[in-house]
């Protein structure tokens, strides 16, 4: 049979079309899943992902997108997913753009499932191999601190023979005049590490050769330091480094102003590992006149350091973990961050005295931090004579928060019902109120009452004056769009976790009105931060951050209170009879409990503006 010429272009034209709407749709897929993954929504990301490559398994995004489903599953901690994917791609893409990426990516697998042999292995293969030289210098940087942490000597000799590489022996050689120089052994390490830049000055380790160079050159025996324990496992990596950064542009301040040196800024690496921090500490303090310590990042192993900063009479900085009780195993423990207890008593009190809230609700994870802050934000809000009507818990993965918004809701139907009969009748039961309730309920939502069948999120539920929801940055997406679909008309108060503008902002047609609290704040628009950014970018050749902000704020304190020539119980005592302190992002105040931060701002988000409440 003959096709016509109009028939047959018709064809085509559909076939084009098909083929364009084919396209788009896995872009679309791909772009939803990158936003669901920069939101750090991972869940949703590995979901998008996953129907971006089922759905399109030949389409032309099929490497970028195995490698977020990769890096999807990654954030989710399923590594024996990660392995697969990896495995499959260097088998199915021998060559493409993405190799590199999945090689870091495996290597850091590696890393998380203590298989640091292998991690080595694959970070060394971005070295020798990518194109990349961001990831080139990440990935020789996961080599490097992994190696010397980890991997025996007789291991790194065999890697050395396997693969008889000058980036290797270049590494080796570094590592070995760090070990000098931990030994006490400077010159020997001064001389080694001179040669080596003389010779290799482009290496991929010369800068790190440079690094231990200059640390080598500025520890003259009996001065003074801060040892800054620099967290350097990959998840935690880039917070402790801007975390150092600002504190080392502190210092340098400071030298500029005084016109001396006096005291050191010492930064030691240590892993995720509880016995490897306590080493490391040890180490520092055998091969250094510590003043005090800061960090690391993990709540573990801050207290493991308390304990041992109250054996050694060390006073021991705590910079970002707000959980509870360091300061209780130390004396000389200070917690920079407000702890949960802390957080949740301040909210409780300012929700009732401030705001004059009288019923209240909330929601929380099922997390050491989330039971401490509603505990004392309860006690807070009871102490005041108000209420907490109902409190609902959700596990860290939790998706779906129909279950709890439903109770919350219909608890706040009971609320109003309760409150508006007892001005009618002050002397009923609770009892007697719970029966009529029941009736007041059914017959709200009958069909007689509307004409119809009514879907019961179109009448507001407006009984609680407040909704308490402690979160995380990841979930505010999640729990914004389920709050505002169960229609609950009330304040919502919030944590520190809602302290991100852009997902506040993306979301702000489900968020009339929230108040929250954080212990950082900056206004971009001030002065005094437009300066500070200004001098920041001057020094340290990069735009700060909130964490560089956050370091250099601690070692201003930490420069406040110090004064030449002081030993560690001076030190202390200046620090515990501290004053408040106002930094660029944080202040400083040891009011409510001893050496633990109770300064905190209150933040209100309204018609998509943040501002600080005075």
């Amino acid at each position: 049979m003959r096709i016509s010429p109009m028939v047959y272009a018709l064809f085509l034209l559909l076939v084009a079309y098909q083929l364009t709407f084919s396209q788009q749709s896995e872009e679309t897929l791909f772009q939803e899943g990158l936003k669901a993954y920069r939101n750090e929504d991972y869940a949703r990301a590995q979901t998008l992902f996953f129907k971006q490559l089922q759905s399109h398994p030949r389409g032309r995004l099929v490497t970028a997108g195995k490698l977020m489903l990769a890096k999807s599953y990654y954030k989710l901690g399923d590594y024996n997913a990660v392995l697969i994917l990896c495995r499959d791609f260097f088998k199915r893409y021998p060559a493409s753009q993405y190799r590199d990426d999945m090689h870091h990516l495996l290597g850091n697998t590696y890393f998380r499932q203590g298989d640091y042999l292998q991690a080595v292995k694959e970070w060394y293969w971005v070295v020798a191999h990518s194109p990349d030289v961001r990831l080139k210098r990440l990935a020789a940087r996961y080599l490097y601190h992994t190696a010397d942490r980890y991997l025996s000597e007789a291991e790194l000799q065999k890697l050395q023979d396997q693969y008889r590489s000058p980036i290797f022996h270049g590494m080796l050689l570094v590592l070995e005049a760090r070990r000098l120089l931990r030994q006490g052994r400077q010159t020997q390490a001064v001389e080694m590490l001179t040669e080596f830049i003389q010779t290799q000055p482009n290496h991929i380790y010369a800068e790190q050769a440079r690094l231990l160079l200059r640390l080598a050159d500025q520890r003259p025996a009996g001065k003074a330091a801060i040892v800054y324990l620099k967290s350097v496992f990959p998840d935690e990596e880039p917070v402790s480094e801007a975390i150092e950064l600002g504190m080392r542009f502190a210092l340098g301040e400071f030298a500029d102003r005084r016109k001396v040196n006096g005291l050191d800024l010492i930064s030691l690496p240590v892993s995720e590992s509880v016995l490897n921090t306590l080493q490391t500490v040890q180490q520092g303090m055998g091969t250094t006149n510590a003043l005090a310590l800061v960090g690391p990042l993990d709540a573990d192993q801050c207290a493991a350091v308390a304990l041992l900063s109250h054996y050694e009479k060390l006073p021991y900085i705590i910079p970002t973990s707000a959980a509870v009780g360091f300061t209780e195993i130390s004396q000389y423990a200070f917690q920079l961050n407000p702890d949960a207890e802390t957080k949740g008593r301040f909210l409780g009190n300012y929700a009732t005295r401030e705001m004059g809230l009288k019923t209240l609700a909330v929601l929380a994870p099922v997390t050491e931090y989330g039971e401490h802050f509603v505990h004392s934000f309860i006690e807070a809000v009871q102490a005041n004579n108000a209420e907490v009507v109902t409190t609902q818990w959700y596990y860290e993965d939790t998706q779906d928060f129909t279950r709890q918004f439903r109770a919350i809701r219909k608890k706040g139907f009971y609320v109003f019902y309760r409150d508006s009969i007892r001005q009618v009748d002050s002397t009923l039961s609770e009892e007697d109120i719970q029966k009529g309730f029941r009736g007041w309920l059914d017959e709200k939502f009958s069909t007689k009452t509307f004409g119809a069948k009514v879907d019961s999120t179109q009448i507001p539920s407006t009984g609680i004056d407040g909704l308490l929801i402690v979160t995380s940055p990841d979930l505010v997406p999640i729990i914004a769009s389920q709050f505002a679909f169960h229609n609950i008309q009330c304040t919502l108060l919030g944590n520190e976790g809602w302290n991100n503008l852009e997902a506040l902002q993306k979301n702000k047609d489900y968020l009339p009105d929230l108040v929250f609290i954080s212990a950082a704040y900056y206004d971009p628009r001030s002065w005094e931060y437009r300066r500070f950014v200004t001098r920041f970018r001057a020094r340290m050749k990069t735009t700060p951050e909130l964490f560089h902000m956050l370091g250099y704020d601690l070692m201003s304190w930490l420069l406040e209170k110090y004064r030449p020539n002081m030993n560690r119980e001076e030190f202390t005592s200046r620090l515990n009879h501290s004053g408040k302190f106002q930094g660029i992002v944080e202040s400083i105040e040891f009011r409510e409990k001893p050496r633990i931060n109770s300064h905190l701002f209150v933040l209100r988000f309204k018609l998509g503006q943040l501002l600080k409440v005075e």
